[in-house]
């Protein structure tokens, strides 16, 4: 088959440096079963002079049996413009959505936009039944019909098809430890002076082992599961070796959690650093959870390359903290950041400020944290309801928000815009006593009085 897979522009105001991983994958696992692909990634491009409608039509139109879109549920206006220009452009062709949006929002996508069909979860096997229906010409018109799946053994999957990709433009867009100015827009900082390295993000798990009630992570519900050591190291060669890459952040939500996985993921980088066909100068970060990390594995980790961790606190309040169901205590943190300090040169912190039940006092609580340990949060942002959290499922059966109701939902949708930067959704705030205006001074507060890096506002 021939197929067209899209991934629109994300955060537009900072510089393309996140590889669209599960496009990647996608574009992977059918080239290896003969299926022809093309790609158009709207974000790696992003010539200012140029449309989406530009850039699709300006390729010709070619007899495609399907696109797929990839977004996240801050790119829902994006996908649906796509979606519509392919209708308009290619006429009958079949369009699928996958990624994160697809999975927590199916439902207005297959009611709202031009999507025929929405992959849920994991879409690297189920791919294939979707395609085996549109050859058989089953189902074409019944238009709410999506699958769910999990992959048990994630190296089944073969390594994202980076060639297929514009990633040279990822690669040099410097990514977590070399993005100084990672709030701004994204470029290194002229003033640090750092020789400039090639950067790219991989992953090396899925799924979280936790379920914190404001995070909506893609894979919930599939469990956590990690790659084989063996097959990461050699996705980090590989890109080495063919994109002269230096850097890699792991952008799962928690790599750094099974001490016995982390053990034989460093033992395989130092089997590979003692090989004479190829010299390893590889440095990395990743995310990790505070009750976890103790000096033994920072100081394995360090050894293995690793540069820092990086950690969603959240709050300094442990009310805050228990109502997130964090499962965290703040000596933890404090054992994090203690820790962070000693091993390794990067430290990324990020909090959030009303939660359900935050004060005046809990804010503080937050600020005096950060000024006890000493830490400069990467980014405060504001608590966003997104659809497939418990925090949404809450205000769902408080009659707050009205999933089956499409016009509503996509009016909701449309709000959920960069968390870090505004409350776009400001009619929307029910769980709060404060007002829009209160809370938004607590972000103002909380970021002039830590320093954070999220100063700057783009939307």
């Amino acid at each position: 088959m021939n197929v067209l897979l899209i991934n629109p522009i994300a955060r537009s105001w900072s510089k393309p440096n996140c590889f669209p991983s599960g496009l990647g994958y996608i574009a992977s696992v059918l080239r290896n079963n003969d299926h022809h692909i093309d790609v158009l990634d709207f974000n790696a491009i992003r010539q200012e002079d140029i449309t989406y409608e530009g850039w699709i039509t300006s390729k010709g139109k070619k007899d495609y049996d399907w696109i797929g879109i990839t977004g996240i549920i801050t790119q829902y206006k994006d996908v649906k413009k796509i979606a519509k220009i392919c209708r308009d452009y290619f006429g009958n062709v079949f369009i699928i959505c996958g990624g994160p949006l697809a999975t927590s929002v199916p439902d207005l996508l297959l009611n709202n936009t031009e999507v025929d069909k929405c992959v849920i979860g994991e879409g690297e096997e189920v791919i294939f039944d979707l395609m085996d229906d549109i050859f058989d010409k089953i189902n074409l018109n019944h238009r709410k019909y999506s699958f769910v799946t999990t992959i048990k053994n994630l190296d089944t999957i073969p390594m994202p098809a980076y060639d297929l990709f514009p990633t040279s433009v990822y690669c040099d867009n410097p990514i977590a430890y070399l993005n100084t100015r990672k709030w701004v827009d994204g470029s290194i900082a002229i003033h640090e002076l750092r020789p400039h390295t090639r950067s790219m993000n991989i992953i090396g798990s899925r799924g979280c082992p936790y379920n914190c009630i404001y995070c909506y992570h893609n894979y919930m519900g599939c469990g956590y599961r990690v790659r084989g050591a063996k097959a990461i190291v050699e996705e980090m060669k590989y890109l080495a070796q063919n994109y002269n890459v230096e850097y890699i952040h792991f952008g799962d939500d928690c790599f750094a959690f099974s001490v016995k996985k982390m053990k034989e993921f460093c033992e395989e980088i130092f089997a590979m650093q003692f090989r004479s066909d190829f010299k390893w100068n590889m440095t990395w970060s990743c995310a990790g959870r505070a009750n976890v990390m103790n000096k033994d594995m920072a100081s394995m980790m360090k050894d293995a390359g690793c540069v820092g961790v990086c950690y969603g606190f959240e709050s300094g309040s442990q009310e805050m903290l228990d109502v997130m169901n964090k499962h965290v205590i703040l000596d933890n943190y404090r054992r994090a950041v203690e820790i962070s300090k000693e091993y390794f040169v990067y430290e990324d912190y990020t909090f959030m400020i009303n939660m359900f039940g935050e004060t005046d006092e809990t804010v503080q609580e937050s600020i005096d944290f950060c000024k006890e340990v000493d830490i400069v949060p990467s980014a405060v942002f504001f608590t966003t309801v997104y659809p497939g959290t418990k925090m949404f499922e809450m205000l769902v059966e408080q009659g707050k928000i009205f999933p089956n109701d499409y016009a509503w939902m996509e009016k909701y949708i449309l709000c959920l815009d960069e968390q870090g930067e505004d409350m776009k959704w400001s009619d929307m705030l029910w769980w709060s006593k404060y007002s829009v205006d209160h809370v938004k001074q607590w972000h103002k507060e909380f970021i002039g009085k830590t320093n954070a890096w999220n100063k700057e506002k783009h939307v």
